[in-house]
């Protein structure tokens, strides 16, 4: 049977009814209030007529992790992505390295795959022409560069095709962010001789942050050693001091930079980026706190209360980059920024999940299963689908110098 299209016009009237409560309160009844004509047309659809303009996003891990979790630079996770294109005739899921940091470079891997079932049924798919991974640097002038282009073919969509490359974000004092994309574009032989244009503009939902390193997350480190066998000696006692007083001023440093973006945004009367600038002088005041209330006669004290100062001054550098790509017009940017640094200010009730959910899984799962190997294919190229770090607490600090 050759292939061949329905078309349904229905044209009819709908009946409105209401309920009505009984004045007694014993009840009730449906009272008809009026008809209302109608009108619907629907087709079923081919491919020819799927290649208009599409819209979709694929959920999965947003923003960057900061420069100072070095150990992860290695791993990858899925990527959400904004997609336009044919997205009913191919599917594409991104993968890339979790840390995205100005002067640095990151991989990025894209799965291509003609929609199973749907493409077989116009005989030759294989498709045309190449596919391009564009990064563009924004400048605080609101300028675009093209920072790298790599491009390569692509030859069918009958099977998984893997695309990628390595981006560096190499920036300068006046860049304030970057912006990634995967584009393919060619066409499709139908068998009856018609060409099909097939084309997809991804833009990744990841971040580049400054290069900055956490003061408190680098000085746990150093702190372990001290407090690992649960006791605190005179000499490590001055040590910690002498180390939280560091600390301490370093975030006064913050607080002073917090409040100098804020101005500047109040002056420009974007009250957005004011708004991620108060935030940040927020959670650097509270890692102050967290520091303050450290007893360092209490090993567990120490730890838990530096755990949670880490966590809330994190959070503060994640709302200064809000306040930044705010400023510079890229909101997007800045909102997943925001929601990372909120989401870090509420975990210091438990464990914080840094990317990856259950959510994640189940929209990757069916994708992955078409990928040559399944899941043993992902796992070796390093995925990693979640990582716990930390815990809140309370405890008793008291600054040397600023309190008794």
């Amino acid at each position: 049977m050759d292939d061949f299209e329905i078309n349904v016009r229905v044209e009819g009237y709908k009946e409105i009814w209401v309920w009505h409560d009984s004045d007694d309160g014993g009840g009730g009844k449906w009272v008809h209030k009026r008809d209302a004509d109608f009108t619907t047309s629907a087709v079923t659809t081919n491919m020819a007529s799927a290649v208009a303009d599409g819209f979709y996003n694929m959920g999965g891990y947003e923003g960057s992790f900061p420069a100072s979790y070095t150990e992860y630079r290695e791993k990858w996770t899925p990527v959400a992505v904004e997609a336009q294109g044919a997205s009913s005739n191919v599917l594409l899921r991104v993968w890339s390295n979790p840390v995205h940091v100005l002067n640095s470079d990151v991989g990025i891997d894209g799965f291509l795959l003609g929609a199973p079932g749907y493409l077989d049924l116009y005989g030759n798919t294989d498709i045309v022409d190449d596919y391009r991974i564009v990064s563009v640097r924004v400048d605080g002038d609101g300028n675009y560069y093209v920072a790298n282009s790599v491009s390569g073919k692509v030859s069918t969509f009958s099977n998984v095709q893997k695309i990628g490359t390595t981006i560096v974000y190499n920036g300068d004092e006046n860049t304030v962010g970057f912006r990634n994309y995967l584009i393919i574009y060619g066409t499709i032989t139908r068998d009856d001789g018609m060409q099909l244009p097939v084309w997809i503009v991804a833009r990744m939902k990841t971040t580049v942050v400054s290069d900055y390193r956490s003061l408190v997350g680098d000085t746990i480190n150093d702190v372990k050693d001290i407090v690992s066998d649960d006791e605190i000696s005179t000499l490590e006692r001055v040590e910690l001091e002498k180390k939280l007083d560091t600390l301490y001023d370093s975030l006064d440093d913050k607080i002073e930079s917090a409040e100098t973006w804020a101005s500047k945004a109040e002056v420009l009367h974007n009250d957005k980026a004011k708004d991620y600038a108060v935030r940040a002088k927020d959670c650097y005041e509270k890692a102050k706190e967290a520091l303050a209330d450290i007893d360092l006669n209490d090993a567990d004290s120490v730890r838990t209360n530096m755990k949670k100062a880490s966590e809330l001054e994190l959070a503060g550098d994640y709302y200064i980059e809000a306040c930044k790509k705010e400023y510079a017009g890229l909101s997007d940017d800045a909102e997943v920024l925001s929601n990372s640094a909120k989401t870090l200010e509420d975990s210091n009730s438990g464990g914080l999940i840094v990317f990856g959910d259950d959510g994640v899984l189940g929209t990757i799962d069916e994708y992955v299963s078409m990928i040559p190997g399944g899941w043993t294919t992902a796992i070796i190229g390093g995925v990693v689908l979640l990582v716990l770090i930390g815990s809140g607490g309370t405890g008793v600090y008291k600054r040397r110098h600023k309190y008794n």
